[in-house]
């Protein structure tokens, strides 16, 4: 915290952080505290989410004091699409970013580096939240739709997942050759102002195999640091203890309930409600879907273990 008030000069509209403090901000406070993402399975069996830590009430408090401080981008909770052109600007110091988002930045002409987090008490790095491999969630098509239309959303999916070195994996992540990339020594390079003035975001979600392997078209030594970085956090990484399975109620019920939560968090976080909210709201959270979600894991957890 002393770090981002140190990089904080709110009177001259700069600020530490930007981006919706409780999807960024909060994890990574967490990950601090030593919390597992998501669920983790205590000994006796039991689920238990990263909502109910006894950590989380201080975390929010935490953030809300950053955010009272204007350390964190006032607009941070109204307009947090503008997180990254914050930070591109120099407006924030700091960008809470996936891993994949790295080399993203540095090819359209941002120098960026990282930051390993402490652990909240002391002792060293935090150890490293590890996500599902690929994207962590998954596209689907209406039910509804014609076999035509199908085929033809599926076709463009394809393209989209063309893998590494294919003409389809250039067009899709580059562009149109000439127009806004150029081969420069053996690498597709991008041409920045044609690029970045046609790029479309968003699409790459749809099975983009970009961040699928280490390679930043003449950054050698960026693409060794990456490597060095995984090849140091990806072992000693925490997983969700639901990673590999599957509840009903989480997929019809966990959206609606986790808005609701971080809902209550992010009033929190504005002063708009007291931080001894956030208790009843975890209740509700866990009435609406958690406890549900919990029964559904705990027994496919045994059920794929004997």
């Amino acid at each position: 915290m002393d770090m981002l008030r140190a990089l904080s000069a709110p009177d001259q509209n700069r600020f530490a952080i930007g981006g919706d403090p409780v999807s960024w901000m909060v994890p990574n406070f967490l990950m601090m505290h030593g919390v597992k993402p998501g669920w983790s399975r205590a000994d006796d069996g039991t689920f238990h989410h990263q909502y109910e830590d006894e950590a989380l009430e201080q975390v929010v408090a935490d953030v809300k004091t950053l955010f009272d401080e204007r350390v964190i981008h006032p607009n941070s909770i109204i307009d947090p699409s503008n997180n990254g052109s914050w930070w591109v600007s120099g407006t924030t110091s700091c960008l809470i970013q996936g891993f994949s988002g790295w080399s993203t930045y540095v090819q359209r002409g941002v120098p960026a580096g990282y930051i390993d987090l402490p652990q909240w008490g002391g002792g060293g790095a935090a150890a490293t939240w590890g996500g599902n491999a690929g994207y962590a969630a998954y596209m689907a098509i209406s039910a509804k739709a014609s076999d035509e239309r199908v085929h033809e959303i599926l076709s463009l999916w394809n393209y989209i997942a063309a893998p590494f070195g294919t003409k389809e994996y250039l067009t899709v992540n580059y562009g149109v050759q000439g127009t806004h990339w150029e081969w420069v020594d053996g690498h597709p390079t991008r041409l920045s102002d044609a690029y970045e003035a046609e790029r479309v975001g968003g699409y790459k979600y749809a099975g983009s195999t970009d961040a699928a392997q280490l390679y930043t078209p003449g950054d050698e030594e960026l693409v060794r640091t990456q490597h060095a970085y995984l090849s140091e956090k990806l072992p000693v990484a925490v997983y969700s203890d639901a990673k590999g399975l599957y509840s009903t109620a989480e997929q019809e019920a966990g959206a609606a309930a986790n808005r609701e939560l971080l809902g209550v968090m992010r009033e929190i976080i504005q002063s708009q409600r007291p931080v001894s909210d956030l208790a009843a709201a975890v209740e509700s959270w866990k009435k609406d879907a958690g406890d549900e979600i919990r029964e559904e894991y705990q027994e496919a957890w045994a059920a794929a273990n004997g």
